[in-house]
């Protein structure tokens, strides 16, 4: 049985068993190979890494706050049928819509797969799939 705290045994049919999304866990990682925490720390602030993983929260918390917005949107079009003012309805139908459609979009994103590595850097495709063998 693969020791889930170990990324040296992940693979595709247990990657989801592994913990993610945490600069400190990449830290801990590279420390048992000898990097130092604060170098560590460092190259993943200079190659962007923290940035993203700071970012997909921020997805997170986005997708969170448009999913109110989608519950305060169907209050008011059950109110603004009530008051049969149809413009008003048509306007928030439309704002419903869109907000269901990026939250979508969002939500794909954030739940996307995670055994893959961006499609510009070619050198990380070939590396995993010599993984995948």
């Amino acid at each position: 049985m693969a020791s889930y705290n170990d990324p040296k045994k992940v693979r595709k049919d247990n990657i989801w068993l592994y913990a993610q999304n945490k600069p400190s866990l990449i830290i801990k990682d590279l420390e048992k190979y000898g990097v130092p925490a604060e170098d560590a720390l460092q190259i993943l602030l200079a190659r962007g890494v923290c940035k993203w993983l700071a970012a997909r929260r921020d997805l997170i918390h986005t997708k969170d706050a448009w999913k109110e917005q989608i519950r305060q949107c169907h209050e008011e079009i059950l109110k603004l049928k009530g008051a049969g003012d149809f413009k008003a309805l048509n306007k928030a139908r439309g704002r419903l819509e869109a907000l269901n459609v990026c939250r979508q979009q969002v939500r794909a994103i954030c739940k996307s797969e995670r055994w893959r590595v961006p499609d510009f850097d070619g050198k990380a495709a070939e590396l995993l799939k010599r993984l995948e063998k």
